[in-house]
Parts: C-alpha cells; sequence; structure tokens
C-alpha cells in the first residue's frame, strides 16, 4: 500500500493520459465517421492534459528528472557546490511557496466564471496549480531540511546522483 502511495502521482498523471488520448481518439472516430463531433470532450481532453502536465512536474521534481545546466556549476569545488545547491535549493523553495499562494489568490478571485460547455468553474483548472505548486513546495521543504542535516539522498537515477557522484562523499 506505501508503494502504491509512493507512485500515486504518476498513477494519476498517467490515468490522465490515458483519459485525454481516449477521447481525442473517440472525438477523431466521432468527427470522421459518424461525421458528429462531441462537443464537450475538448474540455475534458483540456483538463485532463492541464492536470497530468502539473502532476508530472511534481512527480519530475520529486525524482529530480528536471533539466539541469550544471556545467559552470561543476567548475566550482565541492563545498561551493554543495552552498550553491542549498541556496538554490532555497529560492525554488520561496517561488513554490509564492506560486501556491498566487494560485490560492487566483482561485478566490474567480468569481463564477465558467467553462463554455460543461459549465465547470475554472477553479477545477486552477486546483492543479495549487496542489502543483504545494507539494513541489512540501517535497523541497522535506529535501532542503534532509540537506542541512546531511541525511539526503539522492533517488536512484536522478541527474543529481547521475552527475554529481563525488558532491555525496
Amino acid at each position: 500500500m506505501i508503494k502504491f502511495l509512493k507512485h500515486i502521482d504518476e498513477i494519476i498523471g498517467s490515468l490522465l493520459v490515458v483519459v485525454f488520448v481516449g477521447l481525442v481518439a473517440l472525438n477523431v472516430v466521432a468527427r470522421y465517421v459518424l461525421k458528429s463531433p462531441i462537443s464537450w470532450t475538448e474540455e475534458v481532453v483540456l483538463i485532463a492534459f492541464i492536470w497530468s502536465v502539473y502532476i508530472g512536474t511534481v512527480t519530475g521534481f520529486r525524482e529530480e528528472r528536471h533539466i539541469a545546466i550544471d556545467v559552470i556549476f561543476n567548475l566550482f569545488p565541492v563545498p561551493v557546490r554543495k552552498a550553491l545547491d542549498l541556496f538554490t535549493n532555497f529560492l525554488v523553495l520561496i517561488l513554490n511557496g509564492y506560486m501556491t499562494w498566487a494560485a490560492i489568490t487566483l482561485i478566490m478571485n474567480l468569481g463564477k466564471k465558467q467553462t463554455f460547455v460543461l459549465k465547470l468553474p475554472y477553479a477545477v483548472l486552477d486546483w492543479a496549480l495549487v496542489i502543483c505548486f504545494g507539494s513541489m513546495t512540501i517535497i523541497g521543504a522535506y529535501k532542503l531540511g534532509l540537506k542541512l542535516m546531511g541525511k539526503y539522498v539522492p533517488p536512484p537515477d536522478s541527474l543529481t546522483k547521475i552527475m554529481n557522484e563525488e558532491y555525496l562523499q
């Protein structure tokens, strides 16, 4: 059960990709074979796509799989790299916290704005931002705490582990 929960973001993101690809395929068949497109699929595809992108962002952040340009970073000695790493982790934590707050503010100021076809509140889309940046804030705070205590171990196959083996020594 714990292993399942550990990868819940990947499972939900994958299911959302299946939903939007399936609905796009269904609408192609409906439009070109049956000559009767399904009007609501575009909104559901948009919602599923947005959520899958932001959930994937959390997964990439948790697994440290985002692109890192570390050519200049690797020129520094290990102690300087450790200090820069802590500093950038702190900045990313602050940025994610701010983005969480901004997304909550956005939802609070939306009013009664709705999607065109399904009449869903726009908050259905915008909650993806709150969950994404909120999750990355929590994950970032946890990782920064571990790094400050000297107990951080990067995920297996992460770019941090692969590219900076001596950093961990």
